[in-house]
């Protein structure tokens, strides 16, 4: 039993000790130069990563960004795109229709530079 256990680890250690000596594993990188990165676009719209969140209120699925839905784990609620706050249902509830404010605003914030 123990000799199955040396045997696992051998070859783990051979590949250790060839990698402090460069004999197995290739740390030159392949000859490749190093890649550019470019620099980022300033005409770049800002992207709002939004949640579908049904409210209990009014029923509507509202957007929630997640910037909001961060501020609002204390309460439970949290302030929609459109501005409403959501009183979210369980998750085992279905959705509810789209807000049109939320889908207006979500358009709104991507097409503004």
């Amino acid at each position: 039993m123990q000799d199955a256990a040396v045997w696992t680890i051998l070859p783990l250690i051979a590949v250790a000790t060839a990698a402090g000596t460069g004999a197995v594993v290739d740390r030159s990188g392949g000859g490749r130069a190093p890649r550019q990165v470019p620099p980022p676009r300033r005409d770049a719209s800002p992207v709002v990563y939004a949640n579908p969140i049904t409210c209990g209120r009014d029923r509507c699925e509202h957007q929630v960004s997640d910037t909001a839905f961060h501020k609002g784990q204390a309460s439970g609620n949290y302030t929609a795109l459109c501005g409403h706050v959501v009183e979210p249902l369980p998750m085992a509830e279905p959705s509810g229709p789209p807000c049109r404010a939320c889908l207006a605003a979500s358009r709104r914030v991507t097409a503004v530079t």
